[in-house]
């Protein structure tokens, strides 16, 4: 078993907390994650990397998987989703809904597809 350590940002860390934040998508990791590992999930108490990091929630990864996304579709692995369990999917992920998730994405990734993992913990 594994030990990795996944940043947050602010806007996310009640929801970890309260435990209705349980995933996050990621662009693809050198060190893969795996089921079982161990998940160290922190912010930055002030500017990143020139502050320290404060460990939000400390648990195990149950599953991990790959994930498609761009402006109108969304696919998991083998599993494409509809309009109604993307929002529901984004909304897991602390979004308001899919497109909130979209543009969000390509604030921070760039515009068009993302691919990635998306890692679920408990």
């Amino acid at each position: 078993m594994k030990t990795h350590v996944i940043m947050c940002q602010e806007r996310f860390v009640n929801a970890i907390r309260a435990g209705t934040k349980r995933q996050t998508i990621r662009p693809p990791r050198k060190r893969k994650i795996s089921v079982g590992d161990k998940l160290s999930i922190r912010r930055w108490t002030g500017k990143p990397y020139r502050s320290k990091q404060e460990i939000i929630r400390e648990t195990e990864a149950v599953r991990v998987e790959a994930i498609r996304f761009g402006f109108d579709y969304m696919h998991f692995e083998s599993m494409w989703f509809t309009s109604v369990n993307r929002d529901a999917f984004a909304r897991a992920d602390g979004f308001q809904d899919f497109d909130t998730m979209l543009a969000w994405f390509w604030k921070t990734h760039g515009p068009g597809e993302f691919s990635g993992i998306c890692i679920y913990w408990k």
